[in-house]
């Protein structure tokens, strides 16, 4: 997207103060963290839904260089919404985990809502994300139902955590209920129920949780880094809640779709990050380093497709 159409876009989605109704045991109790990097004018769309949720006191915007008209889509939001919004310049991009982890530092309420730039959450999200936390008191992280521009479940809105045999499965093209590691697409539960991880496009995460396991992994550049987080906190006691009447739109990949080659190493990367702290055996230490063969060829075979199909995306 140029800077013109960035700029002409921005101005019809910069955010607006709304009076809202709140309930006593929601309001405010949540402040929003979102990491943006060339993001494009979705931002402003994203944050005027944050604003609107009952749930949300201030927004936390950490900005990762981001340049001309994207750069200027955050200054206008800091400028207009002050009183209710902070933005982090940062001179550099160190990746989405320590991002998050510069913003989660400025949260003063009992729960931070982690948002992607390119998700704009439905009315009243996070407020029911609060909802239940409020419910389960062991629960650490919660999820929503992150929907793509159509309006269908997106894939690793809630999830099993991947293991080397699904890397593969997946790899060949083969997928199954036996082994498919995401839920999407199965029957949507009733109510709030535990799943072992949930995508962190749309997230609420308890403080004291934080406190208790720590925060993001910032190894983690980019990818893998919420499924890490899902796994320590169960392994420390706490919950991981899928709530489905929580939604967001999730645009997916606005900034990681200008640097394709980027996004498909760091997500190899991760990946083996990923497997080598999950490691619990001997055997799987040890066959850590032959994994790591199979997945380094699987970017040698995926780096030019991601290539070649970003270059069709943008004619």
């Amino acid at each position: 997207m140029t800077d013109a159409a960035v700029r002409a876009s921005a101005a019809k989605t910069r955010p607006t103060q709304q009076v809202v109704e709140v309930s006593a045991g929601v309001a405010r109790s949540a402040d929003a963290v979102v990491v943006t990097c060339d993001s494009g004018a979705i931002v402003g769309e994203a944050v005027a839904a944050l604003l609107r949720d009952p749930a949300v006191d201030r927004v936390i915007i950490v900005d990762h260089r981001s340049r001309g008209a994207h750069r200027e889509v955050v200054a206008a939001i800091e400028r207009e919404q002050s009183d209710r919004v902070e933005v982090v310049w940062q001179d550099r991009n160190p990746g989405f985990a320590a991002g998050v982890n510069e913003g989660l530092r400025r949260v003063r309420r009992p729960f931070a809502a982690i948002v992607n730039p390119d998700c704009v959450v439905d009315r009243g999200a996070v407020e029911s994300l609060v909802d239940a936390m409020n419910a389960a008191p062991r629960a650490g992280i919660a999820g929503g139902t992150v929907l793509d521009r159509n309006g269908r479940e997106q894939a690793g809105s809630r999830r099993e955590l991947p293991r080397r045999r699904d890397a593969f499965l997946r790899r060949l093209g083969l997928r199954g209920p036996r082994w498919d590691f995401n839920h999407a697409g199965r029957p949507m539960p009733a109510g709030p129920v535990e799943v072992p991880a949930v995508s962190g496009a749309l997230m609420l995460v308890r403080s004291s949780a934080i406190s208790a396991v720590g925060p993001l992994d910032e190894r983690f550049v980019l990818h893998f880094e919420d499924l890490e987080w899902c796994a320590r906190m169960r392994r420390s006691g706490f919950a991981v809640l899928f709530v489905p009447e929580a939604s967001g739109r999730h645009l997916k990949g606005t900034s990681a779709a200008r640097r394709p080659l980027f996004a498909c190493y760091h997500k190899h990367r991760s990946l083996l990050l990923f497997d080598r702290l999950q490691a619990g055996s001997r055997w799987q230490q040890r066959s850590h380093a032959l994994f790591a063969i199979a997945v380094w060829s699987g970017f040698l075979i995926a780096a030019p497709i991601e290539l070649i199909a970003s270059r069709v995306r943008r004619r």
